[in-house]
């Protein structure tokens, strides 16, 4: 089957890529910035901290890159190796190619970049944000024994979308520019986003293809989750029921650790003063 066309036009994935670039160069600590091969594809990947502290991947979530971990990158590299990816298939500087989601290619994405960044058995930490945490539980589910600890931030795949979500995302989408901003707003509540970043969302939002599918994970495969496993949701996730979410898992990973924020919906950044003591305990 033919990869579904991730931009809907060449001067989109220009002036999305341009906007890009212009943050990356503004990071203001230092970092390095490579391009991983994979089997499936180039992956971006921007690194910080020390090189002997123990490794941490982050994973942004759909309808983003690497730019949304900015400042939270800054505090995990005090303690962490951090490697930040732009997912495959998403607006950002990793392969333009979207394979199915079915199967284990996206674990198999993510081995070929732990295998190249030469990180040991056992010793990754993976944080995931909704369709990064999706990919984190992928990988975590297929290869455990790699795992050291993995936290899930307001993840997809363990709960259905909220029907609620799609039936105003279908009213908002018909509102142009203000329907998106709802949306925005809908997602970032309690936190206002900064005008910049409600900018280049919209672009995003208009000229970007979304994924259309996002499997579920069995119980059979989230019960392979042996390794502590921390749950971020927002207790008024527009997208996802948290509660429900954190509910499942309680019920199948046997070291836990919930946490349910209230009056919070779906974009979750900034969560590293909750984060950062699970992944040193």
């Amino acid at each position: 089957m033919k990869d579904e066309p991730i931009f809907k036009s060449m001067q989109a994935k220009d002036k999305i890529l341009g906007i890009y670039e212009k943050l990356l160069a503004a990071i203001p600590y230092k970092n390095e910035q490579l391009t991983i091969p994979t089997s499936h594809g180039k992956t971006f990947c921007i690194c910080c901290g020390n090189e002997n502290n123990p490794p941490l991947i982050l994973i942004h979530g759909s309808g983003s890159n690497s730019s949304i971990w900015a400042e939270d990158m800054k505090k995990y590299s005090d303690h962490f190796r951090v490697y930040a990816l732009d997912i495959i298939g998403e607006p950002g500087k990793s392969e333009l190619t979207r394979p199915s989601m079915d199967g284990d290619t996206y674990a198999q994405w993510l081995m070929d970049i732990i295998k190249y960044l030469n990180i040991k058995k056992g010793s990754v930490n993976i944080l995931g944000m909704s369709l990064g945490g999706w990919m984190a539980l992928r990988f975590a589910t297929h290869y455990p024994e790699y795992v050291k600890r993995l936290v899930l931030l307001c993840t997809a795949g363990i709960t259905n979308l909220k029907l609620s979500f799609a039936l105003k995302s279908i009213l908002c989408s018909l509102q142009g520019d203000e329907g998106i901003k709802k949306i925005c707003r809908m997602l970032s509540h309690p936190q206002p986003l900064h005008p910049e970043a409600e900018e280049i969302i919209m672009l995003i939002s208009k000229n970007f293809n979304y994924r259309r599918y996002i499997p579920l994970f069995s119980d059979e495969e989230l019960k392979k989750l042996s390794m502590p496993v921390m749950f971020v949701g927002g207790a008024v996730d527009a997208m996802f029921p948290s509660e429900k979410s954190g509910k499942r898992l309680s019920k199948l990973v046997p070291q836990l650790k919930l946490d349910i924020i209230p009056d919070t919906s779906h974009v979750l950044i900034n969560m590293y003063p909750r984060i950062i003591p699970f992944l040193k305990s």
